[in-house]
């Protein structure tokens, strides 16, 4: 071959070579692109995911609560026992030092006395050390018995319907962290052994999603504006929800038989023009009634007629002021408080 050959040749390579990099680029693109319509359908089914259980949270607030505490069982409750000196570091050392024979090697050079002595200063260190578990243990039974006999005193005036420890219960525990993480605040008070009122300031505007988001066929998040029907009911169940969870939390601490819950938030005094702070909800729950409840099937909002309560709701509008019901209203008569 002559040296136009040779070139040719070596074009020709050169050639395969550059097409076959540019098959392998477009393999590439190819395989990034799909790559990144995957992420990005994954990241949209990620994002409707994302609104469904915040969906959910907001209207299943009732579904969990601390677990019922049994006063009497803590009033009850033994004292933590005292613990007592053990001495097995020492028993053992006395052992090792009673088990001592002294060998040939240690009478032919002398070791015996110093092996004694070594052993007599393990047996002292081993006190010690029996000592200071008992002092560290003595230490950690005076704590459980402050503990203990906090706890014991707290829960005898529980049971005796002593309002200021209801008050330091509820401090304490704080079982309304959910639904102040959710936007609404709980304040509550208590002047009585049998009831306790507590009042949810909720925050439908800020947390009730404006908008409604699905996952299309495509792969692509579909965001339509929340029609008001919808985004009035979602309101009305988060607030309900929010308030049989009040509820539920006050008679797992409390030993309560009612709890008076009220819902309040800005509505629009047509009136003036301005916002003003009204009860949204107002409820009496009674403890039997609850207990007789199955709280995971319920509808919270449809599930109010099994109380004394005030609301009034359209579909279309929401929620209008309404007076909240007050202990005081029972107070004199053959009712439930009686």
């Amino acid at each position: 071959m002559g040296w136009r050959g040779t070139l040719r040749t070596i074009a020709a390579a050169s050639r395969r070579i550059e097409r076959e990099s540019i098959r392998r680029q477009r393999e590439l693109l190819k395989a990034q692109a799909s790559r990144v319509k995957i992420e990005a359908a994954n990241m949209a089914a990620y994002e409707v995911q994302l609104y469904e259980n915040h969906i959910e949270l907001l209207i299943s607030v009732h579904k969990e609560s601390t677990k019922p505490i049994n006063w009497g069982e803590i009033a009850q409750g033994a004292a933590p026992e005292k613990p007592q000196l053990k001495n097995a570091e020492e028993g053992s050392a006395q052992k090792q030092l009673a088990m001592y024979k002294p060998n040939i090697l240690d009478q032919l050079f002398r070791l015996e006395t110093k092996k004694r002595q070594k052993l007599l200063l393990a047996v002292e260190a081993a006190k010690q050390r029996d000592q200071s578990q008992y002092q560290e243990e003595n230490k950690n039974h005076e704590n459980a018995f402050n503990e203990w006999t906090r706890q014991k005193d707290l829960a005898t005036r529980v049971l005796r319907g002593d309002p200021h420890a209801y008050v330091e219960v509820i401090e304490e525990l704080n079982p309304f962290e959910e639904i102040s993480s959710l936007g609404s605040s709980v304040v509550f008070q208590t002047t009585n052994a049998t009831y306790v009122e507590a009042t949810v300031k909720v925050n439908g505007d800020q947390v009730i999603p404006g908008e409604v988001k699905t996952l299309l066929k495509s792969g692509k998040v579909s965001t339509k504006k929340m029609p008001p029907t919808q985004f009035f009911g979602l309101y009305e169940e988060h607030v309900c929800s929010c308030l049989f969870r009040v509820a539920r939390e006050l008679f797992a601490l409390l030993s309560v038989e009612h709890v008076f819950a009220h819902a309040e938030a800005d509505l629009l005094n047509q009136a003036t023009g301005h916002k003003e702070n009204s009860t949204l909800v107002s409820v009496m729950f009674t403890r039997d009634t609850m207990t007789s409840l199955d709280l995971d099937k319920i509808d919270c909002s449809a599930a109010l007629k099994n109380f004394v309560h005030n609301i009034q709701f359209a579909k279309t509008k929401g929620f209008a002021a309404v007076t909240r019901i007050l202990p005081t209203q029972f107070s004199g008569r053959q009712d439930p408080l009686a």
